[in-house]
């Protein structure tokens, strides 16, 4: 990740509030249900006598297509954005990124942002992804996803939605009694310097 490195010092004090509507019928593997989780988090910066608010939405949604529920359609929308003039006013771990294993697969983790004149990355004002995954459970032991995620990070408060990177894959699930064990490997469609050709990801339970 060639994230530029700031040497300016934050002092910042946050509230965070969180709203999580939760109506999945399992949360490791979900057959059918949805999420939502909405994150509210208004913040000043004492070093630039500055107020600003960070807003961020998860909605994911599960739906299976057969009475037996081995195919299952999934779906994510993910957003934030962050009131602020000037994004350098906020600390670098605070701004808004895309590209990884939760937002969009196949690119480098919070590679996905504005990035200045030489080519480091600084982060956005705000953020967009979108995931379509298709799961399909092969018996009681394994079962198969095929996904397509896009997203990307902007330096305006609205998404530019002719600007998304596109990642695809495909994994296997070891399905265990504590849930599934997921492997994905997944492709960039529009790799940069620093993304490989692929991406493994490995984890317990669905990607999302």
């Amino acid at each position: 990740n060639n994230a530029i490195q700031l040497e300016n010092e934050y002092l910042i004090a946050t509230l965070t509030g969180t709203l999580d509507w939760d109506r999945r019928d399992n949360r490791l593997n979900p057959t059918r249900g949805f999420r939502n989780f909405f994150t509210a988090a208004p913040a000043y910066n004492f070093d630039q006598a500055e107020s600003f608010a960070t807003f961020r939405n998860d909605f994911s949604i599960y739906q299976a297509i057969d009475p037996d529920r081995r195919f299952v359609l999934a779906g994510r929308v993910q957003g934030g954005v962050i009131t602020v003039d000037d994004i350098r006013s906020v600390a670098p771990y605070r701004r808004l990124y895309a590209g990884g294993p939760s937002t969009v697969r196949g690119y480098a983790y919070q590679s996905l942002a504005p990035k200045n004149r030489k080519g480091d990355i600084i982060g956005g004002k705000s953020m967009f992804a979108a995931t379509a995954e298709v799961r399909y459970r092969v018996n009681s032991s394994i079962g198969l996803a095929a996904f397509v995620d896009a997203g990307n990070a902007f330096e305006s408060y609205q998404p530019e939605f002719d600007n998304l990177k596109i990642g695809v894959g495909a994994g296997v699930r070891y399905l265990t009694p504590v849930g599934p064990l997921r492997v994905d490997l997944a492709f960039p469609l529009e790799p940069d310097k620093d993304d490989s050709w692929v991406a493994l990801y490995v984890g317990l339970g669905q990607s999302f």
